[in-house]
């Protein structure tokens, strides 16, 4: 699979302990960012990880995430040409 969910519904998915030891603190940190920017009464609803790797999908077609207030994208590796999507 390219993608997995690692929170949803609000909640941490089960299976998910090694991703979140590493993320939760920064995503702690990223809501506490967005709540001062926007109202304090938001949650981190869905959280996922996907993967572009060669011989599997490649691109995220256009679209607009209409049922998110905000939607935050990272990388996981550093950049290196043609990597990435922005």
């Amino acid at each position: 699979s390219f993608e997995r969910y690692f929170i949803m519904g609000g909640q941490w998915c089960r299976n998910s302990t090694p991703l979140r030891n590493v993320l939760e603190r920064p995503l702690e940190n990223l809501l506490k960012h967005v709540r001062a920017s926007r109202r304090e009464d938001l949650a981190v609803a869905d959280a996922l990880v996907r993967r572009y790797v060669p011989g599997e999908r490649r691109f995220h077609p256009l679209h607009y995430d209409h049922h998110a207030m905000v939607t935050a994208v990272c990388s996981l590796t550093h950049p290196t040409p043609n990597s990435g999507l922005f």
